[in-house]
């Protein structure tokens, strides 16, 4: 029985000081608090596109002086579109100053062929609309809010290369032709 006794009083022992162990120190510092860190717009960036575009061109031909429009119409012009864009972005307290620039290849072309008129019988005439490239270069200035949000305002230049086509066939098969 005095065995007994003496290992139950070791095992509450062992558990005591075990229970002991785990009370919270009375010298222990204040708890970390590690903050993450804000988010920032600096640095560079780059990426690619792919898309659809459609719209209409209107076309006019006509001669100063003469009192009516030889071609004058609206046409329907769509196709693909595909290119890479990069840009830096610069933050400094709240706001953003940025530059970006793209550059796309595109098969957006238009057609409008016509037989026939109200001036010449046999009159033809086409109008074709091709832009095989396009881009932009601008430049950006915002303010961060809201850690990852961003208003801004951008302003640049776009180009692009837009190929027009007229020619009007009249009788006895006299073609003529403008390109621009």
């Amino acid at each position: 029985m005095k065995r007994l006794a003496l290992s139950v009083a070791m095992a509450l022992g062992l558990f005591a000081s075990a229970d002991a162990a785990d009370l919270p120190n009375r010298y222990r510092g204040p708890d970390l608090f590690l903050a993450e860190p804000a988010s920032s717009w600096t640095g560079f960036y780059a990426g690619a596109q792919v898309g659809y575009a459609f719209g209409s061109d209107r076309s006019e031909i006509s001669v100063p002086g003469f009192p009516f429009t030889f071609v004058g119409r609206e046409q329907d012009v769509s196709g693909p579109v595909g290119g890479v864009h990069a840009g830096y972005n610069f933050q400094s307290g709240l706001v953003v100053f940025g530059a970006e620039g793209d550059l796309e290849l595109a098969g957006i072309e238009g057609r409008d062929r016509r037989s026939g008129s109200d001036l010449f019988a046999g009159f033809a005439t086409s109008a074709d609309m091709k832009i095989n490239i396009q881009g932009s270069l601008r430049a950006r200035v915002g303010f961060a809010m809201l850690d990852r949000l961003m208003i801004y305002g951008t302003a640049g230049a776009a180009f692009a290369s837009v190929e027009n086509t007229y020619e009007i066939s009249l009788p006895p098969g006299n073609i003529f032709g403008v390109s621009s």
